[in-house]
């Protein structure tokens, strides 16, 4: 089929649908959107938009949504044992970082306490400030 035949197959299923539908709020039918993304092979868009009397924008989303990418994305089955596995991973990288955390700590709280005077001797320091000795 021409282009130019396709084209007025299109207006004229738009011209039906428009007759028949409801309520003019009602969403376009799929297989219409999909005629008019088959006609942006042949057609630039503002032709197309024109002709049907669609928004530029409404056909750029239709096309939008015509992409390659598959619409239903199948995963692997997760059973029990994957998520045990899971749990236990993400539980050790926890604990490491707990672990890294608090030794960090631990090794500046030393280091601080090696520029602190003794305990004894700032007691010391206290009661001589006190008593003024």
């Amino acid at each position: 089929m021409s282009p130019a035949n396709q084209l007025s197959n299109v207006i004229n299923a738009f011209k039906q649908w428009r007759a028949t539908r409801k309520n003019a709020t009602h969403k376009t039918p799929e297989a219409l959107q999909q005629q008019v993304v088959e006609l942006l092979s042949h057609y630039s868009r503002g032709t197309i938009s024109n002709a049907l009397g669609l928004s530029g924008t409404q056909v750029k989303r239709w096309q939008a949504g015509a992409s390659d990418a598959p619409a239903f994305v199948e995963l692997p089955v997760c059973n029990g044992l994957m998520i045990l596995e899971t749990f236990y991973a993400l539980s050790y990288v926890y604990q490491m970082a707990l672990n890294y955390h608090c030794r960090a700590r631990y090794r500046l709280a030393l280091w601080a306490k090696s520029f602190a005077p003794p305990a004894h001797d700032v007691f010391n320091l206290a009661v001589a400030h006190i008593t003024g000795d």
